[in-house]
């Protein structure tokens, strides 16, 4: 099985979700989940959860629709290491 590099040759089998809860604490808790058909047809199953500070600039933006720079934003993320093979197609 070959997983393509940053998931470019995604093809539409392939299904990203993320969405974000801010709490009353100031912190967004970020939760992204993906299937991903890998070139060789396999199915593969990532999720992953985060924490991100929602400061002035982080808010501003997210209100606007416009981006922040590296600098602006705490973020924390926590990648699951074991990916979840859902189908080899045999």
């Amino acid at each position: 099985m070959s997983i393509p590099a940053a998931f470019g040759n995604a093809n539409s089998n392939s299904l990203l979700l993320d969405w974000l809860l801010v709490g009353p604490d100031g912190f967004g808790r970020i939760d992204v989940r993906a299937q991903i058909e890998t070139e060789d047809g396999a199915i593969v199953y990532l999720q992953y959860q985060g924490l991100l500070h929602m400061n002035e600039k982080v808010q501003a933006a997210i209100n606007n629709g416009t981006g922040t720079e590296f600098n602006d934003q705490y973020f924390r993320s926590h990648p699951d290491s074991k990916p979840v093979i859902l189908d080899t197609h045999g």
